[in-house]
């Protein structure tokens, strides 16, 4: 005869058995969760006493699509696996921390994929515990932030490029406004110290000092005139350029008058488009990179090299170089000039352009100063490579034209005096 105990064991059995259709059902639902999930999930052992560590027992599928590896390549090794240069050793070993005290361990961290590429995560290691509350696993989950890190690059660069351009804007109004100014205060020092000369005898002992006044008021114009140029205010008689012409006349110059820095490499590319410039001012921003790299390289060893060339330059590579926010993509035709030297520094690349900047004891600093206002009235721009004790390599971008080559009349020669007041 069945008793109240048996009975008892009886209904729970049936309970039990009823109660399974809606724990598998639960339990599909979570496996389905798991290996659905957006976001990349792996499981692993706890990791036997004496092993390396934790073993991958699971991944989800955004794992397999977000890292390459397949569920068989990583299920049963370490999750080092997505470790790698750039992974910060102070992050890892934060983690590690964690672990072993059992802790919940989050973070962004920097992982590799079986390709070797690089990916951003966001990062949560959680324990799974048994009922006497041991780990017996661990779970990671890990959602891809790649396009957030980008894109905050990229907020930053533009952030960059903003306040660079504002900065040359400012100082290119000041420049110009204090060498319009000061030129036309030469203009009277010179005018008087010539009139004043026109009236004293050759023997006059003070003719050599009105002299004097003369030379120095005429260098101090070319001070006005480099100013003018940074800030964009320069004049020019623009028409088609063969910039190969310009180039062969400014190295030729050079050559001449600094004879032991003769080792200047030419590679001039034939049939170069043209470009809308004045030639002056082209020969200008020549003949100031070429003595900036001939005094990089030095007297011993000096390498000089000079190329053009034409090429369909990106807006993403316009982006990144000096100027050129806004220029589109398109053809461009490209000065270089790079040298052996000691190259330059991250923090004289950010200041290089700057007027009245220099690394040189007797440098005036407006050398690159106005060749930037010179590429930016042209609508170019420029790019710099250059790392300590590599050389340094400057390329000037300026658009190319498809007409033929005209020689223009020489414009009317006018005196330094004439421009107009600020």
């Amino acid at each position: 005869m069945p008793t109240s105990e048996n009975c008892a064991h009886a209904q729970g059995a049936c309970d039990v058995v009823s109660a399974l259709p809606a724990y598998a059902e639960r339990l599909q639902l979570l496996e389905s969760a798991v290996l659905n999930s957006y976001d990349s999930i792996v499981i692993t052992d706890a990791g036997a006493e004496g092993s390396s560590g934790p073993r991958i027992v699971f991944v989800n599928a955004a794992f397999t699509r977000l890292s390459g590896y397949s569920a068989e390549e990583a299920v049963g090794r370490s999750p080092s696996l997505l470790q790698g240069p750039e992974s910060d050793p102070a992050e890892i070993g934060r983690m590690r921390l964690a672990l072993a005290s059992g802790e919940v361990f989050t973070s962004e961290l920097v992982n590799y994929r079986k390709d070797g590429t690089t990916f951003h995560v966001e990062a949560r290691v959680m324990p799974i515990r048994d009922a006497a509350g041991r780990i017996t696993h661990w779970v990671g989950v890990q959602r891809d932030i790649s396009q957030r890190i980008r894109d905050a690059a990229e907020h930053e660069r533009i952030g960059v490029r903003l306040r660079e351009k504002q900065k040359l804007e400012s100082l290119g109004v000041l420049a110009g406004g204090v060498a319009h100014d000061f030129n036309n205060l030469l203009m009277i020092i010179m005018g008087n110290a010539s009139l004043a000369r026109l009236d004293l005898a050759p023997s006059a002992v003070i003719t050599n000092n009105l002299q004097a006044i003369e030379t120095a008021a005429h260098r101090a114009a070319e001070l006005c005139r480099q100013m003018l140029a940074y800030s964009g205010q320069g004049r020019y008689s623009v028409h088609p350029v063969d910039l190969n012409l310009v180039l062969r006349e400014t190295v030729e110059l050079v050559r001449r008058t600094a004879g032991r820095h003769d080792n200047i490499q030419l590679d001039l590319a034939p049939e170069l488009a043209r470009v809308q410039a004045d030639a002056s001012q082209l020969r200008q921003v020549a003949m100031n990179l070429l003595l900036n790299a001939i005094e990089a390289a030095g007297p011993d060893g000096c390498v000089v090299r000079v190329s053009t060339t034409q090429a369909q330059i990106s807006s993403d590579r316009l982006s990144r170089a000096h100027l050129a926010p806004e220029l589109p993509a398109g053809r461009y035709v490209i000065l270089e000039v790079g040298d052996n030297g000691c190259g330059l520094s991250r923090d004289i690349q950010e200041r290089m352009f700057d007027p009245f900047f220099s690394t040189k004891f007797t440098g005036r600093g407006l050398g690159l100063a106005a060749v930037l206002g010179i590429v930016r009235a042209h609508s170019g721009a420029i790019e710099v490579e250059s790392q300590p004790g590599h050389g340094a390599v400057f390329r000037v971008f300026l658009p190319g034209i498809d007409v033929p080559l005209q020689v223009p009349a020489p414009p009317d020669s006018a005196p330094l005096g004439d421009s107009p007041p600020a």
